[in-house]
């Protein structure tokens, strides 16, 4: 994309795997019939890397396992600056134009799961909802990806049960290459200075309840933003490649008598950009400011009115202008 004028060029894009709108999709499990009854199901929905999980699983007299694992979700933009010299020719050496290039991304999830096994003859019932995101920007040329942030957190209880409660985690910190290192490879001068836990943080970690009735709500929240550290520097023909990606899980058991778990997810945040502060040589016209965001709620801790106020606020400080963020995803010129 560009804004028409062949000497102010960037090319700049959103890209998720939910490109226009939300995507609800459910999946259940269910017996009525005999001495032994059961039902279990989870409903979600999903737009670009915000996602969410909602359900319940009840048995009688019977044991029963539901367990279920979201689809790989993403959001992801590119950066690349375009220019050309005064007489229309591309300009690709390093030193004939050069910008800063500032991100912001947040990712934030709510967590809450019921369980009760009270009545005679229930033995145990478990539940769990974990949900977790990787913030990463592949650097021009071969340099490795940088992770800005990458987190998971969760909420179980239990009773009555060999199951490890911290177990269901694991599977989002695999799948997200979560671990306990909280940068990977060589960031350069973009992460030199001393970094608040606040803005690169790792596993949150599962907070669990014990007991025949018990109910657990706990929120993650993670965030990075160059501002308060340093830019990305942009040059002619390099591209920046930003990704968010989430993933999330449920899982509950019961056995004997009647026992019924809940379980749910949700997850809200917002990625944006801002290309400002271009210097370049005499015979080329320097790029326009210019900026990129999105964000969404689903189910999450932050409503889109407040994710909308806080785009809206960055972008208007980094391009110095009013921003409209009315649609949850747009270019500012």
């Amino acid at each position: 994309m560009s804004d028409g004028d062949p000497f102010n060029q960037h090319k700049r894009q959103v890209v998720t795997n939910y490109p226009s709108t939300q995507t609800p999709w459910s999946t259940s499990t269910s017996d009525g019939s005999g001495f032994s009854k059961h039902h279990a199901y989870v409903n979600t929905s999903a737009y670009g890397a915000f996602h969410s999980a909602k359900g319940k699983r009840w048995s009688k007299n019977k044991a029963l396992s539901f367990d279920n694992t979201s689809a790989h979700n993403s959001t992801e933009f590119h950066v690349k600056m375009l220019c050309a010299d005064t007489g229309g020719f591309a300009c690709n050496q390093s030193n004939a134009c050069s910008g800063n290039l500032e991100v912001r991304g947040t990712y934030s999830a709510r967590y809450h799961v019921t369980g009760q096994a009270k009545k005679i003859w229930s033995k145990g019932t478990n539940s769990h909802a974990t949900d977790g995101a990787k913030f990463a920007v592949d650097l021009p040329g071969a340099a490795p990806e940088v992770i800005l942030f990458n987190k998971a957190g969760g909420a179980a209880m239990g009773y009555n049960t060999t199951w490890n409660l911290n177990s269901t985690i694991g599977v989002v910190k695999a799948a997200l290459g979560i671990t306990s290192a909280i940068v990977n490879g060589n960031p350069g001068s973009l992460l030199d200075g001393q970094l608040a836990d606040a803005l690169i943080t790792n596993l949150a970690g599962m907070i669990t309840r014990s007991g025949n009735q018990a109910s657990v709500t706990t929120t993650m929240r993670a965030r990075f933003d160059s501002s308060d550290v340093s830019p990305f520097l942009l040059q002619p023909n390099e591209v920046y490649h930003f990704t968010l990606d989430s993933k999330g899980r449920v899982q509950a058991r019961g056995y004997g008598g009647y026992s019924d778990s809940h379980y749910e997810y949700g997850s809200s945040g917002a990625v944006m950009y801002a290309a400002n502060h271009f210097t370049c040589g005499s015979n080329v016209n320097a790029p326009a400011p210019t900026g990129l965001w999105f964000y969404s709620s689903q189910s999450g801790p932050d409503s889109d009115a407040s994710l909308r106020s806080d785009v809206e606020n960055w972008l208007s400080v980094q391009l110095n202008k009013p921003v409209n963020a009315g649609q949850r995803q747009g270019i500012i010129h």
